[in-house]
């Protein structure tokens, strides 16, 4: 029998840096304007819509900085206000940091932890379906995205309390099909 690759959840490759300056490249092409994967795989450099633009395509809507629009896809609001206000901005601040945390792992690590992971949160990643190397990007990318949200003014959170964090997984275990247990909030 052949031995099947194990696929860890979805969760989005690039840091939140560098998906940013690839949607600016996008939005100085097509600034509000729907376009097609294709095209948009063309603005980021790319001759075709293949399986690497279709990655950074899809690490791009994980984080919302691209948005369904039509049969196409087009920058968020969030995003022109990101880049057309001046960094310090309160406004550009409130529309930036839920975008950093909008992939449902990063949104679980900031809720459960904060700005200090600690130290088992690789093994906590690998007995939630994700592959080791998974996790160790995972926590690359997390502690990435949190130094960016503190350069740019803005505040990455305090971890929940605990008691809260434990409620919330017993209410997450108890809504959750049985079939999908054991995952880390999997993106989609």
């Amino acid at each position: 029998m052949a031995k099947t690759k194990h696929r860890s959840p979805n969760y989005p490759r690039l840091a939140f840096d560098s998906a940013l300056e690839k949607t600016r490249a996008i939005y100085e092409k097509q600034h509000k304007h729907s376009a097609s994967r294709e095209v948009i795989a063309q603005a980021l450099g790319y001759t075709t819509f293949n399986a690497a633009s279709k990655a950074v395509i899809t690490a791009l809507k994980h984080y919302g900085l691209l948005e369904p629009a039509g049969d196409g896809l087009r920058v968020s609001a969030d995003v022109i206000r990101v880049l057309e206000l001046p960094q310090g901005d309160p406004e550009r601040t409130a529309a930036l940091v839920p975008m950093v945390f909008a992939p449902s792992v990063f949104a679980d690590l900031r809720s459960r932890y904060g700005e200090q992971l600690p130290l088992n949160v690789r093994h906590a990643l690998v007995t939630q379906e994700f592959a080791p190397h998974a996790a160790d990007e995972i926590i690359r990318v997390y502690h990435a995205n949190l130094e960016f949200v503190r350069d740019h003014g803005g505040d990455a959170g305090e971890p929940s309390p605990v008691g809260h964090v434990e409620q919330q997984s017993e209410a997450l275990v108890a809504t959750t099909p049985e079939s999908s247990r054991g995952r880390l909030s999997p993106e989609t």
